[in-house]
């Protein structure tokens, strides 16, 4: 009702020649301060935009996870991946461009590159899902030699100038190189670290002259060190896989000490990682157990209080929902352990083009000086 006789005011003073110009100018004057107000905001958003410094974030690939990469697009409760997943990721990716977003370019760059990943892990995934072709795959090589991964002028550009090179000069420069980029690695310093222990004399037991306490007690503090460097992790009762291509776990981590790395093996067509020298002394030999890790295992003072304590037990199988809940959790762990595994592959591969790219920038300058 109140609405109604507003309008009626408005229609008579509109009438009206007087209050019409007031109305005018009243319009007029929003419009001027709406505009102006709105300049005002694009002008402010962007020149915050513009003084966005990407020093001041963190773009480099190479320290973000998985989950973070997921994150960026949205996706970190994802294990897989669809294709609308995709297309959000890409329409972020587009929103990104410095044209759009009046960002930096080194932000666009750093989703574009983000989002290759996603599209690695996607065709990945989906590869059991394309229709096999009827018709023979005729597969070209992307170049051959020495500039593997090139285009055709940049190996030709190096094999001219490998022609051109003498036998000693070309070696002299091959070595310099090679002891720049692969003897200083940090996966080779690391494997010279690891096998240091055993160049050096030192003991694995001090020899403490003033026994105080018993033999008992010595012994005990002995095991309670040799089980303080975790040498063995208990992980409970898991599945086994013997006499096979994927004997042991079969997601173990193959090298270095990984959480997955298997330390001893019971299967007798195991693998035995006798590359390693400090794995056959220390880790593929008999554990000592001390008292402290039977305090880990439940006590009975009878057999009564065993039986009483089983007979607690719920022995009743499964049924099928709750065994399917169970694998169900476990594929989605596997798949999360294949995404992290695959995306170290992705960034390992990323670091080798770069490398790649170093070392031929190298040599290229190194035969024109």
């Amino acid at each position: 009702m109140c609405d109604f006789f507003i309008i009626i005011v408005i229609i008579i003073c509109y009438k009206n020649c007087t209050f019409r110009h007031i109305i005018y100018n009243i319009v007029y004057e929003y419009n001027q301060i709406r505009t102006t107000v709105v300049k005002c905001y694009t002008h402010v958003k962007y020149s915050i935009l513009h003084s966005m410094n990407p020093k001041s974030h963190n773009l480099n690939l190479q320290m973000y996870s998985f989950q973070e990469i997921l994150g960026l697009f949205h996706l970190e409760n994802q294990s897989t991946l669809s294709d609308q997943n995709m297309k959000d990721a890409k329409s972020i990716v587009l929103k990104m461009h410095p044209d759009k977003s009046r960002l930096p370019s080194q932000y666009f760059i750093f989703y574009k590159r983000a989002f290759e990943i996603l599209v690695d892990f996607y065709q990945n995934q989906t590869k059991t899902q394309q229709p096999v072709p009827t018709e023979k795959i005729e597969y070209e090589s992307k170049g051959k030699g020495i500039g593997n991964g090139h285009n055709r002028s940049t190996n030709h550009q190096i094999q001219s100038v490998i022609d051109n090179m003498e036998k000693k000069e070309f070696q002299h420069k091959f070595n310099q190189l090679f002891e720049d980029n692969m003897l200083n690695t940090q996966k080779i310093l690391q494997k010279q670290e690891q096998h240091k222990w055993f160049t050096q004399d030192q003991e694995d037991m001090n020899q403490d002259t003033n026994m105080t306490g018993t033999i008992h007690d010595k012994f005990e503090k002995i095991k309670l060190k040799q089980s303080s460097t975790h040498l063995a992790k208990y992980t409970g009762v898991q599945h086994v896989y013997s006499s096979g291509v994927n004997s042991g776990n079969l997601y173990e981590d193959d090298d270095g000490d990984g959480e997955n790395t298997s330390y001893i093996s019971s299967d007798p067509f195991g693998k035995l990682k006798y590359d390693d020298l400090r794995k056959v002394h220390k880790d593929q030999t008999i554990f000592a157990v001390s008292e402290h890790d039977l305090q880990k295992i439940p006590q009975y003072s009878s057999t009564d209080h065993l039986q009483t304590t089983r007979a607690q037990q719920n022995l009743t199988p499964m049924n099928k929902a709750e065994s399917t809940r169970i694998l169900e959790n476990q594929e989605k762990s596997w798949q999360q352990q294949f995404m992290k595994k695959e995306y170290a592959s992705k960034l390992q591969t990323m670091q080798y083009e770069e490398k790649s790219k170093t070392v031929m920038s190298h040599f290229l300058h190194l035969t024109n000086s």
